[in-house]
């Protein structure tokens, strides 16, 4: 069995409380995509380290993060505004 690369495009996305889902966007307004998932999760780690070069260049070692919390998803699972809402089980 060969490991076939997924299909794109791609979206780097993040999830706000009020907001959802959200993505940078293209003058368009619409979700900047990425031909690969590697090309997206490239997108993320060099934007993790230009906010934590920006950061310890300021001496504000408390904001350095070790991981984003930016996510990849395929562009025909991503909706803009999307909201998951947890309820606890009931026992």
């Amino acid at each position: 069995m060969t490991d076939t690369p997924e299909k794109g495009p791609f979206v780097v996305a993040f999830d706000t409380v009020c907001g959802g889902w959200c993505s940078a966007i293209d003058e368009a307004g619409k979700p900047l995509v990425y031909a690969t998932r590697e090309e997206a999760e490239r997108e993320i780690a060099l934007d993790l380290e230009a906010r934590n070069a920006f950061y310890a260049a300021d001496g504000d070692d408390d904001y350095i993060e070790d991981e984003s919390d930016e996510f990849v998803i395929p562009l025909d699972e991503f909706q803009q505004g999307r909201k998951a809402i947890w309820h606890p089980a009931k026992s």
